[in-house]
């Protein structure tokens, strides 16, 4: 990995945070004096940079595999809470259904 600036990086941790560039141009403590076109500009500028494209790109990517891996916790939990609810001699046939609706729904087949 290419070693950043210290504001590049703030700048590329913002950015992957929020995407939104002149938020994470300031953030990253860069000139607020400037004009905001100016500021957008150089934002873009630094969004397009050799090397904090790559690092705003490796942090995006972790992000993504991060809310994947926990999205697949939370199904499995909850898959496991509508399953009890189910097989729960206790619930009633009505209580039934909506586990059953409440897993359809979860696994994307409503």
């Amino acid at each position: 990995m290419t070693l950043l600036t210290k504001r590049q990086e703030a700048f590329a941790q913002a950015y992957a945070e929020l995407g939104n560039a002149r938020q994470a141009f300031a953030m990253a403590g860069y000139s607020q004096n400037n004009s905001l076109p100016t500021q957008q500009k150089e934002a873009h500028r630094l969004l397009n940079h050799p090397k904090v494209a790559p690092r705003i790109a490796e942090l995006q990517a972790n992000a993504r595999r991060r809310a994947e891996a926990e999205h697949g916790v939370t199904v499995d939990r909850l898959t496991d809470m509508y399953m009890a609810v189910y097989e729960s001699s206790d619930t009633r046939p009505a209580g039934k259904m909506q586990a059953v609706a409440g897993l359809a729904r979860l696994h994307g087949f409503i």
